[in-house]
């Protein structure tokens, strides 16, 4: 039998483990941020909407990795606000694959090609999409359909014993 103080002791050890589990719960169990809130938070550690859109132009220069064959070629991406790109893929010191878009029409000039051809369909809408300069603001609208799913699990730790 448990006398007056060790009864005390017990009902205060379970209330401070019940208290302890309860917190490190409901800190796990927070809601999840929403879209939007996941979205603002990207935009704002690139440095906020304000200062991306000050930018009105860049050049990336950078390598272009063929998958499994580990062949890597010069790339060059010049884009220029709103919404005009030129990507150009150095194959060899001679030859060149080229897309642009001037924010309507895109064009390609392929490998062994001195003619440029129209681009059109998904080859179109997958450079247009590359070619918003403001990407990263316009997610929502670039990616209708774009959802965050959500994490459904609680993940906690006991706290260990002093």
């Amino acid at each position: 039998m448990l006398t007056g103080n060790a009864m005390k002791k017990l009902v205060l050890i379970f209330f401070l483990v019940s208290l302890v589990l309860f917190v490190h719960i409901g800190v796990f169990a927070q809601q999840n941020p929403t879209l939007d809130q996941v979205l603002d938070n990207y935009v704002k550690a690139l440095g906020g909407k304000e200062a991306l859109q000050k930018i009105t132009s860049r050049i990336l220069k950078g390598t272009y990795k063929i998958g499994s064959t580990g062949v890597n070629m010069p790339l060059e991406i010049y884009a220029k606000a709103r919404n005009n790109i030129m990507l150009k893929v150095n194959v060899s010191k001679s030859e060149t694959i080229q897309r642009g878009f001037n924010g309507s029409d895109g064009w390609a000039k392929d490998l062994n090609l001195d003619e440029i051809r129209s681009i059109t369909g998904t080859e179109l809408l997958l450079l247009k999409t590359k070619a918003d300069f403001y990407w990263a603001i316009n997610l929502k609208t670039l990616y209708p359909q774009l959802a965050f799913k959500e994490k459904k699990t609680i993940d906690f730790q006991l706290p260990n014993n002093p």
